[in-house]
């Protein structure tokens, strides 16, 4: 291409009269500046267009992660909405039978990894849980800005929704059960206080998680069973995990909904 306008531009020079041969360099360079304008617009047109390339790859390879990410999240809450579910059936069994509420019950109710592992008052104020799915590669993508080259609108919203509101919210309803929880520890230490001080003297060769025998933890269910203070306080942390499994149900619904929309 440079030969042929070298060429022209030599034809030109060359030839005569001289008010024809500039008239005709003039048309020569004009035609020469318009060709080195297109080349430097396809030019960046290509650039631009590699660099788009280079984008949507990255999107790609971003949104396959996050959408990764929301797959073991699916499994981490179906996980946490049983385990939550079951303790719910469990302390409302206790509270259903709670004028005959007795040390078997905790044995029988509750799953056999929480009886053998914890002792049978600690069913009633603890043995909670936050609700915590992986949220790394989001986190990354939101503190480097690589989120911002993900058009898709929706499934932002979604993941939003999802890290930033209902995780949070379910772990504030599981840190007032905590505080219930230590409120439900205090009650009954200073309740039954002289129930556990005999016993610790009757069951002083005694070493595990049960601390106590199964007499002396019969005799303060027994008390228990007329404790209205401590029934409500049951009660109450029933209702905050019932809230906790709410927001649970639509941190399912979101993730389902994140997730069948990108596997089309």
């Amino acid at each position: 291409m440079a030969k042929l306008f070298n060429n022209i531009r030599k034809k030109l020079i060359n030839d005569k009269p001289s008010t024809t041969r500039t008239a005709n360099y003039l048309k020569y360079a004009i035609g020469e500046i318009i060709l080195v304008v297109i080349g430097i617009l396809i030019a960046l047109q290509v650039n631009n267009w590699n660099e788009t390339k280079k984008i949507k790859r990255k999107e790609k390879i971003l949104t396959t992660k996050l959408i990764e990410a929301v797959r073991e999240a699916k499994i981490e809450t179906d996980r946490f909405f049983k385990a939550e579910e079951s303790n719910i059936i469990a302390l409302e069994k206790l509270l259903k039978n709670w004028k005959s509420i007795s040390y078997k019950d905790t044995k029988n109710i509750f799953h056999s990894f929480q009886s053998k592992t914890f002792s049978p008052l600690f069913n009633l104020s603890s043995y909670s849980q936050f609700y915590n799915p992986n949220a790394d590669v989001y986190n990354t993508a939101i503190n480097d800005g690589s989120i911002s080259i993900i058009k898709d609108e929706k499934f932002i919203q979604g993941l939003n929704y999802l890290y930033n509101y209902v995780v949070p919210r379910v772990n504030e309803l599981m840190n007032e059960e905590y505080v219930l929880g230590q409120s439900i520890n205090n009650h009954i230490a200073l309740r039954y206080e002289k129930q556990f001080l005999e016993g610790t003297i009757l069951d002083s060769t005694l070493v595990g998680p049960l601390l106590w025998s199964e007499n002396t933890y019969q005799q303060v269910f027994q008390e228990m069973r007329n404790d209205g203070i401590l029934k409500y306080k049951l009660a109450h942390r029933i209702e905050l995990k019932k809230g906790r499994l709410v927001l649970t149900k639509l941190a399912y619904r979101t993730i389902n909904s994140i997730i069948s929309k990108n596997t089309k």
